[in-house]
């Protein structure tokens, strides 16, 4: 199940695309992946995994990292680069932005043993 759609991360973009949709293949393919990622951090322990419609907040989430990861997927061995006024970190590719990962870890349930 994909936890966010094609048109919530070309509407949330910050990126402008050309309208030929040349990158849908592409970003439906990170769709499927960062969701499948999602599930797996979600450890499919959730109330979400037997319902078809995702809360807005993990909605939200998986488009923010989907946009991320589209921009930045040309350089997935870039960890800082300098510039005259400063330098610039970045988290590597495929690991969680923090705000996403605190909204998937709110989602999470807790495993008592």
């Amino acid at each position: 199940m994909n936890y966010t759609t094609l048109a919530k991360v070309k509407s949330s973009m910050y990126v402008n695309l050309p309208s030929d949709s040349s990158f849908d293949t592409e970003l439906e393919t990170l769709i499927e992946d960062v969701s499948q990622r999602a599930e797996s951090f979600l450890d499919h322990a959730t109330p979400y995994a037997d319902i078809t419609e995702v809360p807005k907040s993990i909605n939200d989430a998986v488009a923010k990292q989907v946009n991320y990861e589209f921009r930045r997927r040309k350089d997935p061995g870039l960890s800082s680069q300098s510039f005259p006024d400063g330098s610039v970190n970045k988290f590597d590719v495929g690991e969680w932005l923090k705000g996403v990962e605190a909204t998937l870890n709110g989602a999470r349930r807790i495993k008592i043993l």
